[in-house]
């Protein structure tokens, strides 16, 4: 590829970032670099073969006169994109006491601590359960989390992170904290259905690291599965 071709695909992909970034802007005025990336698709590659750099160094050497990038999260390790025009104050950091952090659904925890085996996570907004698919394979308006916002099961602080993405992951997506609260729905869902085992219960209860390191001999799995809740 000629230099002249080479700028021209650049260009090519600079305007598909600024369309993407158009698109999303009134839900997401802080764009998600790593959404963004996935948005690109083939694009993202092409742009790595021809710069033999990333997206961020991309948007400021090409972009800098639209966007600018923001670090976010406790430990400024998310970056979104964010339009020049809009003035905006320095972003919320989630550091909140033991007291007023919130318990969040064991399952929908796991969501951002289990390690990832795709490139996008598809949530279940009402049931919790999610499914790791390749990014080609994730419906245009499912409810994905993205591979960055799931922290690695050696990460320092690992508790902080996991809330620090929860609370970008719900600032990006408008949604409010409380529909992913324990206290108010794992716990009637957990303990006041009369359906289901006692086995189920405690699996819905605990969480990945407990559900990791608890053992049952067969004997008492079948005396829980037997057992029914309530």
């Amino acid at each position: 590829m000629t230099s002249d071709e080479t700028a021209k695909e650049l260009e090519r992909i600079a305007k598909q970032i600024e369309s993407l970034f158009e698109a999303e802007k009134e839900q997401h005025p802080k764009y998600l670099v790593s959404a963004l990336g996935i948005a690109l698709g083939d694009d993202l590659k092409k742009l790595k073969q021809l710069t033999n750099r990333g997206l961020n160094d991309f948007i400021q050497s090409h972009l800098s006169h639209r966007f600018r990038l923001e670090h976010m999260g406790v430990h400024g390790n998310i970056t979104a994109v964010v339009d020049n025009a809009v003035n905006s104050a320095k972003p919320l950091q989630l550091t909140p006491s033991r007291e007023q952090s919130p318990r969040f659904h064991p399952r929908f925890w796991a969501a951002f601590s289990v390690p990832a085996k795709g490139e996008v996570r598809i949530l279940n907004k009402d049931t919790y359960s999610f499914e790791d698919v390749p990014s080609e394979e994730a419906p245009k308006d499912a409810l994905t989390i993205t591979k960055d916002l799931i922290v690695p099961a050696d990460e320092d602080r690992r508790d902080e992170k996991i809330k620090a993405n929860i609370a970008s992951w719900l600032d990006q997506n408008g949604l409010p904290a409380d529909k992913f609260v324990a206290s108010k729905r794992a716990h009637s869902q957990t303990f006041h259905q009369q359906s289901g085992s006692l086995l189920d219960a405690i699996i819905a209860t605990l969480d990945h690291r407990q559900l990791q390191s608890t053992t049952f001999t067969l004997d008492v799995v079948a005396t829980l599965l037997r057992t029914p809740r309530g």
